[in-house]
């Protein structure tokens, strides 16, 4: 298993309705499973969690992103629709979800930066599980000698 996480400093820019590119953290994504994908010999299938009321559109936005943008183009590796799948009966989906919730916690609370308070059990845990996701990821260069760390930082407001 190969752990993936886009972190963005808040707060979140909501999507402009008639945008139709994908978003950032979202391509982001795809690039570092594009890289994974070719590394391996193997092609991706990306699942969202059907679920969320965030994701509307999110269907046209990635075959956009694949079928009309040089970036998009360019991946080989990564199956033409994602899936859609309820998360209460995808075990990839609510790990993935686990994932996310560790690492925005240890975001929110500067855990890179500080140790939980004496006694504080709930962030002794929470920062040993980020260890494991940290150990869990892979970090690729592109042929172009871009970094491609698997935790990546966003910029503010590049959502």
């Amino acid at each position: 298993m190969v752990v993936f996480a886009i972190v963005m400093e808040g707060p979140f820019i909501g999507r402009n309705q008639d945008d139709d590119r994908l978003e950032n953290r979202f391509r982001f994504l795809m690039q570092r499973i594009e890289l994974l994908s070719s590394d391996r010999d193997s092609m991706a299938n990306v699942m969202f969690d059907g679920h969320s009321g965030q994701l509307s559109g999110l269907s046209e936005r990635f075959s956009g992103y694949l079928f009309r943008s040089f970036e998009g183009m360019a991946n080989d590796h990564i199956a033409d629709t994602p899936s859609f799948v309820d998360s209460s009966s995808s075990v990839g989906i609510q790990i993935a979800d686990i994932c996310a919730y560790v690492v925005r916690v240890y975001q929110q609370n500067n855990l890179h930066n500080t140790t939980p308070a004496l006694g504080d059990e709930y962030l002794f845990a929470i920062r040993r599980w980020y260890n494991t996701i940290q150990d869990k990821t892979l970090n690729f260069t592109t042929t172009d000698g871009e970094p491609r760390p698997g935790i990546f930082f966003m910029a503010q407001g590049d959502s």
